[in-house]
């Protein structure tokens, strides 16, 4: 899923301020009965209980559903234009209150409001609601520990993170609002520098020297809410990162930016050390998968109770 921003005349985005406490973030990754492949963590809303956010480093600035702008009295304000992998939304933008994910305590986090279920592929499950997206202009603030049994840990910058056993190669962030993180792959004789797309299902990719073939699929993704179905390119090509095989992968083509997927990394523990440029992933592990959300424990996001809201 992709989320570049074009920043209207009207609104901004800011970028929040994180005041990192002592000790990771262990936030418990689960699923949805309307998404069973991709990662959603807990978030207690006040007053309104326990709902989800999607969990997506693909994503360069978070979104709020209009449902949540709602239940938190949010201010929306002027307009902003997001284009994602099926088109442009534009969309008002907002203030959260505070965010607080285990001790780090996130202000100032903005975020585009906008029906989710009809300009996104993400859709309204009927046991929880969804808040939002959880972007990268949050996540590339911390050290990341992806642990494919179903947690991610969130580190203050600061804490060195162990890449023991695992095969290491270089992290870059873009320049560009959000900062996603990029990661090479090696792809037959080419190097591709992906950015790293939690919310993606598949990997992407674009003019790859290597035998391919067209075919027609149906994409989902951000900018639209239905199924597109485009006529793509398709690479049945090994992969490796950091020398370490992630197998015989199928790859569709991409106008934007290349993105990896959870089919090569969402299987596999993965640490990026984003503070110093560097990562590592390990094999497969063999009790991966994520619980629905009805077997988690008590969420470890909450907000502070709104007080002032608004674009300020």
């Amino acid at each position: 899923m992709i989320a570049a921003v074009l920043i209207g005349c009207a609104a901004r985005l800011g970028h929040p301020v994180v005041e990192f406490g002592a000790g990771p973030a262990v936030l418990p990754l689960v699923t949805t009965s309307a998404d069973r492949e991709r990662a959603y963590v807990g978030v207690d809303v006040p007053g309104q209980g326990t709902w989800v956010f999607f969990f997506d480093t693909g994503y360069a600035w978070s979104a709020c559903d209009d449902g949540l702008a709602r239940a938190l009295a949010l201010d929306p304000r002027g307009r902003v234009r997001t284009r994602g992998t099926l088109g442009a939304v534009r969309a008002p933008v907002a203030v959260l209150p505070d965010l607080w994910i285990g001790g780090h305590r996130v202000s100032g986090l903005h975020c585009t409001v906008r029906d989710l279920a009809t300009t996104s592929s993400i859709r309204d499950p009927e046991e929880v609601r969804v808040a939002g997206v959880l972007g990268s202009d949050v996540l590339a603030r911390f050290g990341l520990v992806w642990r494919p049994e179903g947690a991610v840990e969130l580190h203050a910058p600061t804490e060195p993170l162990s890449l023991d056993g695992l095969s290491t190669f270089d992290v870059r962030r873009e320049h560009r609002p959000g900062r996603r993180p990029r990661i090479p792959l090696d792809v037959g004789d080419e190097r591709v520098w992906a950015v790293i797309d939690t919310g993606s299902n598949g990997t992407l990719v674009r003019n790859l020297d290597v035998p391919g073939s067209e075919e027609r699929v149906a994409l989902r993704g951000s900018g639209a809410g239905d199924a597109d179905v485009r006529v793509v390119m398709r690479w049945d090509v090994d992969v490796q990162l950091g020398g370490r095989p992630l197998g015989l992968a199928s790859l569709r083509s991409t106008s934007g930016p290349a993105l990896v997927g959870l089919d090569l990394l969402g299987d596999r523990p993965v640490v990026l050390d984003l503070a110093r440029g560097i990562g590592g992933v390990g094999d497969v592990a063999p009790d991966a998968g994520r619980p629905l959300w009805s077997e988690m424990d008590e969420p470890v996001l909450r907000f502070d109770a709104p007080s002032r809201n608004g674009v300020r």
